[in-house]
């Protein structure tokens, strides 16, 4: 075998092989580069789904807020009309006062949400 009759590492041929070491030094996996792609839309996709998961809980909260808001009024309306119920049953009209700022705090949490 004759080192001279070589294509890539005939010694006499050193441009051929400089630009071959330099194409090869160039050339990265593009596998690589899929992977990074796959992981940032994995991530993409868990804070969407987080997203999703912090608006339901949200949406639940101002539920659960809204059914306290409208208990509280009817126990504020139960008082002012004097009925007695198991809610206002040791509630006076002085205690009106009182339920109408529970009514703004929790308009003012419902908003705030």
């Amino acid at each position: 075998m004759q080192t001279t009759e070589l294509i890539l590492t005939n010694p006499d041929n050193a441009e051929v092989f400089a630009n071959l070491q330099e194409v090869a030094g160039s050339l990265q996996n593009p596998y690589i580069d899929i992977y990074h792609w796959a992981k940032g839309e994995l991530f993409d996709l868990a804070a969407l789904t987080n997203a999703v998961k912090e608006r339901n809980n949200c949406e639940k909260q101002v539920k659960e807020l809204d059914k306290k808001k409208k208990d509280t009024q009817q126990d504020l309306a139960d008082v002012a009309a004097g009925k007695k119920t198991l809610g206002t049953l040791f509630k006076n009209q002085s205690d009106a006062g009182d339920l109408a700022n529970r009514v703004e705090g929790l308009e003012r949490e419902i908003e705030a949400m």
